[in-house]
């Protein structure tokens, strides 16, 4: 399941499922009167009102819940035009899954799911308030054929079937993007170095013979496939949820002769940990390509032992500025800042009293070290004196390198479109903090939570 948080739309989602069954139940309460009604030989329209009744509420929370559900888990994706062709996809939706219905998170029922990126034109929003419009017509002439009697019932079917006959039939691809069933869950571990370097060890085992080394489709196997293997760098990862990768890895992609379903032969957090490796990689990538990352990373979760903080990971910094340092014996020490905290990378040192007095805090794993030449773009041997300054939300920010004349990479660099090419920034630390301060990173569709 994936983390979220109770907010209104996830309450408002919940208690329409909850209503949906309910309806459901009332309909068949309904139908079970009529019948009994029947067989009786009495009058048996009341059980038909209430049956109908019951199958006009449960379509109504059908519509809606969906539409709820998305507001909640992925607010930054949804707008109203989204929303309403969300709602008329809905007929998966008619029988939400009994054994998460009183979670906050059930799988995610329909094959579409809202996407602000997605332009919308004028013709498809006027087919859509159509479509609404005799919708919701549609539903009055079937609750007036329910209620009404004689000949005004009867008026009530044909004007209902004529409606029926009028409506239009939206296409969701106008408005919507493809989803899965695991659209919306995010990994439930932290984004963290060891995570990372078993996600490459699992690659290796599983992908790499297809998706090569590099993850550029151009493994030993590719060129006997039916189909060429896809690029995993860092497009992979701009305008797709972590849920569908995840459904990816696991029952395979959109193309027919997909071969990686792993379903069977991997656990769901390997799957994840795939991902975060190659999320690491594609951020390497952005960085040698760059001078930047063009997409927001967090910065790889490590264990600390620290000289005057009580933590035990880097996660116990958050709210503060954090320089992490790549240190080699025999190096040249930080500088002290009071502005920050730092941190040093100096895989088997055993304690941070062993470090220079700049450097308050120390994570002496081997796997450490390698994550954070992975996210740099480096070679584990060429890490040495790098350093990386991460927000105070656990952003990794802005890189510098030992003998690079251009200095910090840009601060903003993930902050900016995809199109733009990254500036490059030569000022010096005061205003590189201010910077990094004064401008916040957009949460990413991949790994909301870090």
């Amino acid at each position: 399941m994936m983390p979220f948080d109770m907010t209104v739309w996830g309450a408002v989602a919940l208690a329409l499922r909850v209503a949906h069954w309910l309806a459901l139940g009332l309909a068949l309460a309904g139908l079970c009167v009529a019948l009994r009604r029947a067989l009786r030989r009495e009058p048996f329209t009341p059980g038909l009102r209430l049956m109908a009744a019951g199958l006009l509420a449960a379509a109504a929370c059908a519509l809606l819940w969906p539409a709820a559900y998305a507001a909640a888990a992925a607010p930054a994706e949804v707008d109203g035009p989204g929303l309403a062709s969300l709602a008329l996809a809905s007929g998966g939706a008619w029988f939400p899954p009994w054994d998460s219905l009183w979670t906050l998170s059930p799988d995610w029922p329909l094959p579409w799911r809202p996407d602000s990126a997605i332009p919308v034109s004028s013709h498809a929003v006027g087919q859509l308030w159509r479509t609404l419009i005799i919708g919701a017509l549609l539903v009055l002439a079937g609750a007036a054929a329910a209620f009404l009697k004689g000949g005004r019932r009867l008026a009530a079917v044909l004007a209902g079937a004529a409606l029926f006959a009028l409506l239009p039939r939206p296409h969701p691809e106008l408005l919507l993007a493809p989803a899965t069933p695991a659209t919306f869950r995010q990994p439930q571990a932290a984004f963290s170095a060891a995570g990372i370097l078993a996600g490459q060890h699992l690659y290796e085992q599983a992908c790499l013979q297809c998706h090569g080394k590099k993850a550029d489709g151009q493994g030993p196997l590719a060129a006997q496939l039916a189909t060429w293997p896809s690029v995993l760098g860092p497009a992979l990862f701009r305008n797709r949820h972590a849920g569908d990768l995840y459904w990816s890895i696991l029952q395979g992609g959109e193309k027919p002769l997909a071969r990686h379903a792993f379903g069977p032969q991997l656990a769901q957090d390997e799957a994840w940990k795939i991902l975060d490796y190659l999320r690491a990689s594609a951020a390497g990538q952005e960085m040698r390509q760059s001078r930047g990352w063009r997409q927001a990373v967090a910065a790889p979760q490590m264990a600390l032992s620290c000289r005057k903080h009580a933590v035990q990971e880097l996660e116990g910094l958050r709210g503060s500025l954090v320089r992490i340092v790549a240190y080699s014996a025999g190096g040249i020490a930080p500088l002290p800042d009071p502005r920050v905290l730092t941190i040093a990378l100096a895989p088997g040192l055993a304690g941070p009293r062993a470090l220079p007095e700049s450097i308050d805090c120390l994570a002496s794993s081997a796997q450490a070290w390698q994550a954070y030449a992975l996210v740099a773009g480096s070679a584990s041997q060429d890490l040495a004196g790098a350093q990386f300054l991460v927000d105070r939300q656990g952003w990794l920010r802005s890189l510098w390198r030992p003998g690079d004349p251009s200095g910090w990479t840009l601060p903003e660099s993930m902050c900016l479109p995809a199109s733009t090419a990254a500036p490059q920034t030569h000022r010096g630390a005061p205003d590189l903090l201010r910077r990094i301060d004064a401008t916040e990173v957009e949460t990413p569709r991949f790994r909301s939570q870090i």
